[in-house]
């Protein structure tokens, strides 16, 4: 069983979500409505834009960032990164693990 010295990590989430996004608005909605329902809520999320090119991926994530406001309210929290290129999945991952605060890394595959 891991044991983690919370007293040292006081304001880092202890998990942090990473989702890596490329054109994937049909599932968007249903992956953060899930961890949003999840009980234990200590996690910060970040979302991997992988260079979207489907306009309507783009407007869900347009859609995101207006409500990120009514998102912290609810105690989440979350962040967009965008690539400028594609990067693939594990590009994307990487991405992810470089901008989260966390000390434990969890993997979503929007599918």
């Amino acid at each position: 069983m891991l044991k983690i010295n919370r007293h040292y990590y006081d304001n880092k989430p202890l998990i942090t979500v990473i989702i890596p996004y490329y054109n994937a608005h049909e599932w968007l909605n249903e992956t953060l409505q899930s961890l949003y329902g999840q009980t234990f809520q200590d996690f910060e999320i970040i979302l991997v834009d992988d260079c979207s090119t489907n306009p309507q991926s783009i407007k869900e994530l347009e859609l995101l960032k207006k409500n990120f406001v009514e998102i912290r309210k609810k105690r989440f929290y979350i962040r967009i990164v965008h690539h400028l290129k594609n990067k693939r999945l594990a590009g994307a991952r990487n991405t992810g693990v470089k901008k989260g605060i966390s000390i434990l890394v969890e993997y979503f595959l929007l599918k």
